[in-house]
């Protein structure tokens, strides 16, 4: 399965095979599962391993340093982006675009419920409904209203903003960016760590 950014650029999607017998959903092996889960269905499964796993992922060491470090990684790379005016940028060209913005909808497929359960302990609200149909189930009137973002909602940069950023703003961003994608990625697999236990 695929879905396609706004700009023309085909990217594939891979579901979540997390609906594991420890959220309630029995052995995805035997399922009779013929589609993959819908966003609503990975943000219901979430929302029960954040009530089943909290106490656990609160009280491992490395799940709780990890959560303090993603926190200090989103917070530079936002610092960044708006320093290198790529916010402006995004949110200019989803209000006037005839094509919106790259947070198209099916983007939120790239969202499984490792990812959507860190937001949860990051003390964001999963939205049981998009703000925009055209858009990803995500996109809110002043950006992502997700903490911690897919590594392609951090690292994509349209074609345009490379162009208008430069050699020096592209290093920056993506050497900020690198390390939020790099501590998101030990966190998600703390994450499953604790839920296999």
């Amino acid at each position: 399965m695929g879905f396609k950014f706004n700009r023309g650029c085909w990217v594939e999607s891979h579901e979540d095979g997390l609906l594991s017998c420890k959220a309630g959903d029995g052995n995805i092996e035997g399922s009779a599962r013929t589609s993959p889960p819908s966003t609503v269905q990975r943000i219901d499964l979430a929302r029960r391993l954040f009530r089943s796993f909290e106490e656990a992922l609160r009280k491992d060491r490395i799940v709780v340093e990890l959560l303090h470090r993603i926190d200090q990684d989103i917070d530079r790379t936002a610092r960044a982006m708006a320093e290198l005016g790529i916010d402006e940028a995004c949110a200019l060209c989803d209000r006037t675009s005839p094509c919106g913005s790259c947070c198209s909808r099916g983007l939120e497929k790239k969202y499984d419920s490792v990812l959507l359960l860190i937001n949860l302990l990051l003390g964001r609200d999963l939205p049981d409904t998009p703000t925009r149909e055209d858009s990803c189930h995500f996109l809110g009137h002043r950006g992502c209203r997700l903490r911690i973002r897919h590594m392609l909602c951090i690292d994509y940069l349209c074609p345009g903003l490379e162009t208008r950023l430069g050699t020096a703003g592209l290093i920056r961003i993506q050497s900020v960016a690198g390390m939020e994608i790099h501590t998101a990625f030990l966190l998600y697999e703390a994450v499953k760590k604790v839920i296999r236990e």
